[in-house]
């Protein structure tokens, strides 16, 4: 074999070795976008756990979130009301954060649309769309 034929050689060993390592990159960033998902998914339904965990902790806020749920009653007081707009808040900035994630195509729509008919159902409640008249 002259030098002219171990050049040759040599040139496809390295072509084969830059389509292989190219084959390599693309697998990993394939399971790098599936592990941000995954990890996106994961921290949205902690999130909404926590609240969950919150309001069966608050002996205060959890019925009064259910009261809200139900639709009524409209006369809360002010300091019901009050921590009801937090806790409303509190939920669209959450959404808020997964519509993000959710547009950038690092979350499931199951999971996004779950959470936004969630919110949807506490925003358009009686005290939900006051909340929302009175911080516009």
């Amino acid at each position: 074999m002259d030098l002219n034929q171990l050049a040759n050689l040599g040139e496809f060993i390295g072509g084969v070795a830059v389509i292989a390592s190219l084959i390599f990159v693309g697998a990993q960033i394939r399971l790098n976008a599936k592990a941000v998902r995954q990890s996106s998914t994961h921290n949205a339904i902690e999130t909404w756990a926590g609240m969950n965990e919150m309001l069966a902790k608050d002996a205060q806020l959890a019925p009064l979130v259910v009261t809200v749920m139900r639709g009524g009653p409209q006369d809360i007081d002010e300091s019901e009301f009050s921590r009801i707009s937090f806790f409303l808040r509190a939920m669209c900035m959450r959404l808020e954060a997964e519509y993000f994630l959710f547009r950038r195509g690092s979350m499931e729509e199951e999971l996004w649309r779950k959470h936004l008919l969630l919110s949807r159902s506490m925003i358009r409640t009686p005290i939900g769309a006051r909340r929302c008249t009175e911080s516009a």
